[in-house]
Protein backbone atom coordinates (compact mmCIF):
# COMPACT_ATOMS: atom_id res chain seq x y z
CA UNK A 1 0.00 0.00 0.00
CA UNK A 2 1.40 3.37 -0.97
CA UNK A 3 1.39 6.23 1.52
CA UNK A 4 0.36 9.71 0.42
CA UNK A 5 0.82 12.37 3.12
CA UNK A 6 -2.24 14.44 3.92
CA UNK A 7 -2.14 18.14 4.64
CA UNK A 8 -2.48 17.41 8.35
CA UNK A 9 0.22 14.75 8.51
CA UNK A 10 3.47 15.49 10.32
CA UNK A 11 6.00 15.28 7.51
CA UNK A 12 9.64 15.92 8.37
CA UNK A 13 11.28 17.87 5.56
CA UNK A 14 15.02 18.19 5.04
CA UNK A 15 15.38 21.93 4.71
CA UNK A 16 18.52 23.98 4.20
CA UNK A 17 18.24 27.56 5.41
CA UNK A 18 19.62 30.46 3.43
CA UNK A 19 19.48 34.23 3.52
CA UNK A 20 16.08 35.83 4.13
CA UNK A 21 14.97 37.50 0.91
CA UNK A 22 11.82 39.52 0.15
CA UNK A 23 9.89 38.00 -2.78
CA UNK A 24 6.69 40.05 -3.09
CA UNK A 25 3.84 41.69 -1.18
CA UNK A 26 0.64 39.87 -0.27
CA UNK A 27 -1.27 42.59 -2.10
CA UNK A 28 0.62 41.82 -5.34
CA UNK A 29 -0.35 38.13 -5.36
CA UNK A 30 -3.32 37.35 -7.61
CA UNK A 31 -5.05 34.00 -7.22
CA UNK A 32 -3.62 31.25 -9.47
CA UNK A 33 -1.15 33.55 -11.25
CA UNK A 34 2.48 32.45 -10.59
CA UNK A 35 5.18 35.07 -10.07
CA UNK A 36 8.73 33.99 -10.96
CA UNK A 37 11.76 34.97 -8.89
CA UNK A 38 15.41 34.07 -8.24
CA UNK A 39 16.55 32.34 -5.04
CA UNK A 40 18.87 31.68 -3.28
CA UNK A 41 21.12 33.59 -5.70
CA UNK A 42 20.25 37.19 -6.48
CA UNK A 43 20.47 37.04 -10.28
CA UNK A 44 18.10 37.13 -13.28
CA UNK A 45 17.57 33.36 -13.61
CA UNK A 46 13.97 33.45 -12.23
CA UNK A 47 14.41 29.81 -11.27
CA UNK A 48 11.43 29.62 -8.87
CA UNK A 49 7.76 30.59 -8.73
CA UNK A 50 5.32 31.65 -6.01
CA UNK A 51 1.56 31.19 -6.37
CA UNK A 52 -1.61 31.69 -4.32
CA UNK A 53 -3.54 28.41 -4.77
CA UNK A 54 -6.80 29.44 -3.02
CA UNK A 55 -6.74 26.07 -1.22
CA UNK A 56 -4.82 25.07 1.89
CA UNK A 57 -1.40 23.61 1.02
CA UNK A 58 1.40 21.87 2.91
CA UNK A 59 4.06 24.46 3.71
CA UNK A 60 1.69 27.26 2.70
CA UNK A 61 1.71 30.71 4.33
CA UNK A 62 -0.80 33.54 4.58
CA UNK A 63 -4.18 33.66 6.30
CA UNK A 64 -5.45 30.70 4.25
CA UNK A 65 -2.10 28.81 4.22
CA UNK A 66 -2.45 28.77 0.44
CA UNK A 67 0.69 30.61 -0.71
CA UNK A 68 3.52 28.30 -1.79
CA UNK A 69 6.75 28.54 -3.79
CA UNK A 70 8.78 25.94 -5.68
CA UNK A 71 11.73 25.57 -8.05
CA UNK A 72 10.45 25.66 -11.63
CA UNK A 73 12.64 22.90 -13.17
CA UNK A 74 11.44 19.30 -13.47
CA UNK A 75 13.42 16.97 -11.20
CA UNK A 76 13.64 14.30 -13.92
CA UNK A 77 15.73 16.00 -16.62
CA UNK A 78 15.60 19.69 -15.78
CA UNK A 79 13.00 20.91 -18.28
CA UNK A 80 11.41 24.27 -17.49
CA UNK A 81 7.82 24.07 -16.21
CA UNK A 82 7.18 27.78 -16.76
CA UNK A 83 3.65 28.42 -18.05
CA UNK A 84 2.41 24.93 -17.12
CA UNK A 85 0.56 25.64 -13.88
CA UNK A 86 -2.90 23.99 -13.77
CA UNK A 87 -5.15 26.15 -11.59
CA UNK A 88 -8.00 23.60 -11.56
CA UNK A 89 -5.99 20.69 -10.15
CA UNK A 90 -3.33 22.85 -8.37
CA UNK A 91 -0.50 20.99 -10.09
CA UNK A 92 2.59 22.11 -12.01
CA UNK A 93 2.92 20.30 -15.32
CA UNK A 94 2.73 18.30 -17.37
CA UNK A 95 6.46 18.56 -18.09
CA UNK A 96 7.07 19.12 -21.84
CA UNK A 97 9.61 16.29 -21.97
CA UNK A 98 8.06 13.28 -20.17
CA UNK A 99 4.73 14.60 -18.82
CA UNK A 100 5.56 14.56 -15.10
CA UNK A 101 3.12 16.52 -12.90
CA UNK A 102 3.68 17.78 -9.35
CA UNK A 103 1.06 18.38 -6.63
CA UNK A 104 1.61 21.87 -5.20
CA UNK A 105 -0.69 21.22 -2.24
CA UNK A 106 1.49 18.35 -0.96
CA UNK A 107 5.07 19.66 -0.96
CA UNK A 108 5.37 19.34 -4.77
CA UNK A 109 5.18 15.54 -4.73
CA UNK A 110 5.07 13.62 -8.05
CA UNK A 111 1.56 12.82 -9.29
CA UNK A 112 2.49 11.11 -12.55
CA UNK A 113 5.33 10.82 -15.04
CA UNK A 114 9.01 9.80 -14.98
CA UNK A 115 10.31 11.99 -12.14
CA UNK A 116 10.88 10.32 -8.76
CA UNK A 117 11.71 13.40 -6.64
CA UNK A 118 9.34 16.17 -5.56
CA UNK A 119 9.84 19.73 -6.74
CA UNK A 120 12.19 21.54 -4.32
CA UNK A 121 9.99 23.76 -2.14
CA UNK A 122 11.01 27.29 -1.20
CA UNK A 123 10.17 27.86 2.45
CA UNK A 124 8.29 31.11 3.07
CA UNK A 125 7.29 33.42 5.87
CA UNK A 126 5.06 36.50 6.02
CA UNK A 127 5.92 39.68 7.92
CA UNK A 128 4.04 43.02 7.77
CA UNK A 129 2.31 42.09 4.54
CA UNK A 130 5.53 41.04 2.78
CA UNK A 131 6.44 37.48 1.71
CA UNK A 132 10.03 36.31 2.32
CA UNK A 133 11.97 33.23 1.18
CA UNK A 134 13.93 31.73 4.08
CA UNK A 135 15.16 28.32 2.90
CA UNK A 136 14.91 25.39 0.49
CA UNK A 137 13.48 21.90 1.02
CA UNK A 138 14.96 19.46 -1.50
CA UNK A 139 17.77 19.56 -4.07
CA UNK A 140 17.47 21.72 -7.17
CA UNK A 141 17.98 19.90 -10.47
CA UNK A 142 21.51 19.95 -11.86
CA UNK A 143 23.32 20.53 -8.56
CA UNK A 144 25.22 18.23 -6.22
CA UNK A 145 24.33 20.81 -3.58
CA UNK A 146 22.00 23.79 -3.83
CA UNK A 147 23.55 27.07 -5.09
CA UNK A 148 25.34 29.21 -2.56
CA UNK A 149 23.46 32.46 -1.89
CA UNK A 150 24.92 35.64 -3.26
CA UNK A 151 26.89 37.48 -0.57
CA UNK A 152 28.20 41.00 -1.04
CA UNK A 153 32.00 40.72 -0.87
CA UNK A 154 33.79 42.41 1.97
CA UNK A 155 36.04 45.24 0.78
CA UNK A 156 39.22 45.59 2.75
CA UNK A 157 40.21 49.06 3.84
CA UNK A 158 42.85 50.55 1.58
CA UNK A 159 46.00 51.46 3.46
CA UNK A 160 48.27 53.96 1.74
CA UNK A 161 51.90 52.98 1.54
CA UNK A 162 54.29 55.28 3.30
CA UNK A 163 56.54 56.87 0.73
CA UNK A 164 60.25 57.02 1.41
CA UNK A 165 62.75 59.44 -0.04
CA UNK A 166 63.85 56.79 -2.54
CA UNK A 167 60.27 56.56 -3.88
CA UNK A 168 59.09 60.06 -4.84
CA UNK A 169 55.28 60.42 -4.58
CA UNK A 170 54.84 61.85 -8.07
CA UNK A 171 56.62 58.92 -9.68
CA UNK A 172 54.55 56.30 -7.84
CA UNK A 173 51.26 57.94 -8.84
CA UNK A 174 52.34 58.06 -12.47
CA UNK A 175 53.22 54.34 -12.54
CA UNK A 176 49.90 53.29 -11.00
CA UNK A 177 47.92 55.40 -13.44
CA UNK A 178 49.66 53.95 -16.49
CA UNK A 179 49.29 50.36 -15.23
CA UNK A 180 45.54 50.76 -14.70
CA UNK A 181 45.11 52.33 -18.12
CA UNK A 182 47.05 49.73 -20.08
CA UNK A 183 45.73 46.49 -18.53
CA UNK A 184 43.70 44.40 -21.00
CA UNK A 185 41.72 41.90 -18.95
CA UNK A 186 41.36 39.53 -21.93
CA UNK A 187 45.14 39.00 -21.87
CA UNK A 188 44.86 36.89 -18.73
CA UNK A 189 42.69 34.33 -20.58
CA UNK A 190 44.24 31.56 -22.63
CA UNK A 191 42.46 30.53 -25.84
CA UNK A 192 42.01 26.74 -25.46
CA UNK A 193 39.58 25.92 -28.31
CA UNK A 194 37.59 27.42 -31.19
CA UNK A 195 34.74 25.90 -33.21
CA UNK A 196 32.99 27.95 -35.92
CA UNK A 197 32.00 31.23 -34.20
CA UNK A 198 32.48 29.83 -30.67
CA UNK A 199 35.68 30.52 -28.74
CA UNK A 200 36.67 28.99 -25.40
CA UNK A 201 39.13 30.80 -23.13
CA UNK A 202 40.39 29.82 -19.68
CA UNK A 203 41.83 31.64 -16.71
CA UNK A 204 42.41 29.37 -13.71
CA UNK A 205 38.92 28.16 -12.64
CA UNK A 206 36.99 30.40 -15.08
CA UNK A 207 35.90 29.35 -18.58
CA UNK A 208 34.84 32.15 -20.93
CA UNK A 209 32.67 31.33 -23.96
CA UNK A 210 32.65 33.96 -26.72
CA UNK A 211 29.76 33.66 -29.18
CA UNK A 212 27.11 35.82 -30.79
CA UNK A 213 24.49 33.19 -29.93
CA UNK A 214 22.16 33.69 -26.95
CA UNK A 215 22.46 31.54 -23.82
CA UNK A 216 19.06 29.83 -23.27
CA UNK A 217 19.68 27.87 -20.07
CA UNK A 218 22.42 26.20 -18.06
CA UNK A 219 22.60 23.63 -15.28
CA UNK A 220 24.93 21.13 -13.64
CA UNK A 221 25.01 17.31 -13.73
CA UNK A 222 27.05 14.92 -11.59
CA UNK A 223 28.97 11.63 -11.98
CA UNK A 224 30.98 13.01 -13.68
CA UNK A 225 30.51 16.66 -12.79
CA UNK A 226 29.43 18.60 -15.91
CA UNK A 227 28.11 22.06 -16.74
CA UNK A 228 25.53 22.01 -19.54
CA UNK A 229 24.84 25.21 -21.49
CA UNK A 230 22.35 25.59 -24.37
CA UNK A 231 22.61 28.36 -27.00
CA UNK A 232 20.14 29.42 -29.72
CA UNK A 233 21.24 28.63 -33.26
CA UNK A 234 19.68 28.10 -36.69
CA UNK A 235 22.82 26.34 -37.90
CA UNK A 236 23.52 22.60 -37.73
CA UNK A 237 26.91 21.89 -36.13
CA UNK A 238 28.70 18.58 -36.31
CA UNK A 239 29.49 17.06 -32.93
CA UNK A 240 32.94 18.13 -31.76
CA UNK A 241 34.97 17.30 -28.63
CA UNK A 242 38.11 18.80 -27.10
CA UNK A 243 40.15 17.27 -24.26
CA UNK A 244 42.43 19.25 -21.91
CA UNK A 245 45.09 18.49 -19.32
CA UNK A 246 44.53 21.76 -17.43
CA UNK A 247 42.20 21.61 -14.45
CA UNK A 248 39.38 22.04 -13.64
CA UNK A 249 38.13 21.76 -17.26
CA UNK A 250 38.99 18.37 -18.78
CA UNK A 251 36.67 18.14 -21.79
CA UNK A 252 34.32 20.28 -23.89
CA UNK A 253 31.73 18.73 -26.20
CA UNK A 254 29.55 20.65 -28.69
CA UNK A 255 26.50 19.08 -30.32
CA UNK A 256 23.48 20.29 -32.32
CA UNK A 257 19.83 19.98 -31.35
CA UNK A 258 16.71 21.40 -32.99
CA UNK A 259 16.96 25.24 -32.92
CA UNK A 260 19.87 25.20 -30.46
CA UNK A 261 23.26 23.66 -29.74
CA UNK A 262 24.57 22.30 -26.45
CA UNK A 263 27.97 22.77 -24.84
CA UNK A 264 28.88 20.18 -22.19
CA UNK A 265 31.85 21.13 -19.99
CA UNK A 266 33.31 18.19 -18.04
CA UNK A 267 35.16 18.98 -14.79
CA UNK A 268 37.87 17.05 -12.94
CA UNK A 269 35.80 16.72 -9.72
CA UNK A 270 32.58 17.93 -8.07
CA UNK A 271 32.10 21.73 -8.01
CA UNK A 272 29.47 24.40 -7.68
CA UNK A 273 29.51 27.15 -10.28
CA UNK A 274 28.19 30.59 -11.10
CA UNK A 275 27.53 32.24 -14.45
CA UNK A 276 28.14 35.86 -15.42
CA UNK A 277 27.03 37.29 -18.77
CA UNK A 278 29.26 40.13 -20.01
CA UNK A 279 29.75 41.94 -23.30
CA UNK A 280 33.09 40.18 -23.66
CA UNK A 281 31.60 36.70 -23.18
CA UNK A 282 29.82 34.32 -20.81
CA UNK A 283 31.84 33.31 -17.74
CA UNK A 284 31.45 29.95 -15.98
CA UNK A 285 33.33 30.08 -12.66
CA UNK A 286 33.84 26.88 -10.62
CA UNK A 287 34.35 26.87 -6.86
Amino acid sequence: MSFVPSLNADVELKTKSYIRKRITSLSDLEANIPIYFSYPKDDDSNNNFIVKLQVKAAGGVGEESDIVAFNQYCTHMGASLKGRYNKIHKIMGACPQHLTTFDLTRHGMVVSGHATASLPQIMLEVSDGEVYAIGISGLMYGFSQNPIPTVTPKIDKVVEKKVTKEEPPKKILKIKKETKKNINKDLIYKNIARYHNISFLQFENILKIKTDDKLIKHYMLSNPCRIVADFTSDKTLNTKSYKFSTKPFTKIRIGSHKAYYRVVITLDKEYSYKTTVKDSGILFECY
